[in-house]
Order: structure tokens, then C-alpha cells, then sequence
């Protein structure tokens, strides 16, 4: 997971993106998580969440934050969580089902 989040941030780096064609699609399965910190991970996602711009509307599933984010979510929650392009809708789903983790997160 976190090798294909720092591939997909190299490409756009390299390539002066911000998105990754078939990104999210291409995000690898979630059998492949665990021996992650758990505080590193949520860390990292308030990290992502401020980088965010909160497009709603015009949210896109290939930004290369959407994608970084949903790698996260994987390791953390088993699956991709939905995102609509709103940081505060995203933080409250999260804290009506982990609350412990939304406070880390925030």
C-alpha cells in the first residue's frame, strides 16, 4: 500500500499532475495490509485531509490524494471508505464509526 502510494505521488511529481489515470481502480487489494503503525497511518491521513482542496462537486477518484487517502483507509479499515469532496462529511462518517481513530485523525 505504501509503496503504491509513493509510486502514484512520483508520477505526478515526474509528470506535473495531479491525478493518476486508472489510479483508484488499480489501488492493490486489501489482503495485503497489516504491520503498519496504526498512529502513523491516521497521522498521516489528517496530513493528506489538510492537503485536500474539498472540491465536493468536482471531486475527482483519481487525485493522487484521493487515491494516497483510500491506500490509508485500507490499511486502517479493511476497504476504501466513500469520499465525496468534503473533508468535514468524510470526518463525520468516520467518527459515527470509529470514533477513536476521527480524534486521532483531527
Amino acid at each position: 500500500m505504501i509503496g503504491y502510494s509513493k509510486d502514484c505521488a512520483a508520477q505526478c511529481r515526474i509528470k506535473g499532475q495531479t491525478f493518476i489515470q486508472d489510479g483508484f481502480e488499480n489501488i492493490p487489494p486489501s489482503d495485503i495490509r497489516g504491520g503498519y503503525d496504526e498512529y502513523d497511518v491516521l497521522h498521516a491521513t489528517a496530513h493528506l485531509l489538510h492537503q485536500c482542496r474539498s472540491c465536493k462537486q468536482d471531486h475527482f477518484e483519481n487525485c493522487v490524494i484521493n487515491i494516497i487517502r483510500s491506500c490509508f483507509e485500507v490499511i486502517e479499515y479493511g476497504d476504501e471508505q466513500e469520499y465525496e469532496g468534503d473533508v468535514l462529511s468524510y470526518m463525520m462518517k468516520i467518527r459515527e464509526r470509529w470514533p477513536e481513530k476521527a480524534a486521532i485523525i483531527a
